[in-house]
């Protein structure tokens, strides 16, 4: 992990390594970004909720790992700064090799989500097989996993969950897909932004961030936090085409709302849309279901 962390607040924070970037394409300055979605972070606001444990530390999202399969580092290519946009942890370890983007910026508006994906990715790199991963994070040891335990959480079941949705995908599936995630790990970077991305004035200022530096969004895991902010009043309708999405950008999404046996109110299986209009269109339409069975 890089020394450039040390000192830099815990609500935004990188894990990097080096990549070559095309000729064509101006050279990212993690540190400044990382700087500016530290400013434009929610801070103690009443919108801001405190740092609180919580289930969605692990992906829960149906048939991702057949989602991931299908998504290459080439998938979407572009003169400008690749971006990811990863909604809460999104399996983003797993996620990494596929994504074709350099740096992933994950956002939610709790804070203990960011905490928990920057320590497993510390964990991550220190260690050398999926065992001692397992070893280094779910211990009593671990302070973040205890304090996930004493809220009621159960972190080893949401990792099992986690592990059978993505299956050969997960980074803990084998040797082989660890030391490629781990190795993914190391080339890209991880940034954290602790914002709600359904309220416009954060899309629109995350939006002048990577106007900035000349990036644009083309990777996107949203789970199916399209089923749940409109309970808030706010919409993603509104919000995220204020960012600067790549037109052929992928996008994985999930929904509440049914799967392909007909299920009511669980988690879909994994899809994956081009571009944002596709992707608005899509949830739309899965949410508008899920609202229907209820």
């Amino acid at each position: 992990m890089s020394e450039d962390n040390e000192g830099v607040e815990p609500s935004i924070t990188d894990t990097s390594g080096t990549r070559d970037i095309p000729s064509s394409r101006p050279k990212l300055d993690i540190g400044d970004l990382r700087q500016q979605l530290f400013f434009i972070s929610e801070g103690d606001d009443e919108y801001a909720p405190p740092m609180s444990p919580s289930e969605h530390i692990h992906s829960n999202d149906a048939g991702y790992g057949r989602a991931i399969a299908e998504v290459t580092p080439t998938s979407v290519e572009s003169s400008k700064n690749r971006v990811g946009l990863v909604i809460g942890n999104g399996a983003v370890l797993s996620t990494l090799p596929n994504m074709p983007a350099e740096t992933a910026i994950l956002v939610d508006r709790n804070p203990f989500i960011h905490a928990w994906t920057q320590m497993t990715a510390a964990a991550f790199l220190e260690s050398d097989s999926p065992a001692e991963y397992i070893a280094r994070v779910y211990s009593p040891g671990n302070a973040l996993y205890q304090e996930a335990k004493a809220s009621g959480e159960a972190p080893e079941e949401g990792l099992q969950r986690e592990r059978d949705e993505l299956r050969e995908q997960h980074f803990l599936s084998s040797q082989e897909r660890f030391d490629i995630c781990k190795e993914a790990l190391k080339e890209k970077h991880l940034l954290y932004f602790t914002a709600d991305i359904s309220d416009r004035n954060n899309s629109e200022n995350l939006a002048y961030v990577l106007g900035q530096n000349n990036a644009e969004v083309t990777f996107a895991n949203m789970t199916n936090v399209w089923d749940h902010v409109r309970f808030a009043g706010r919409s993603l309708a509104d919000s995220l085409p204020t960012l600067p999405f790549n037109p052929h950008a992928v996008i994985l999404h999930s929904s509440q709302g049914f799967n392909a046996a007909g299920e009511r109110n669980v988690v879909s299986e994994g899809q994956l849309q081009r571009g944002l209009q596709n992707y608005m269109e899509a949830a739309q339409q899965s949410f508008a279901q899920w609202r229907g069975h209820k």
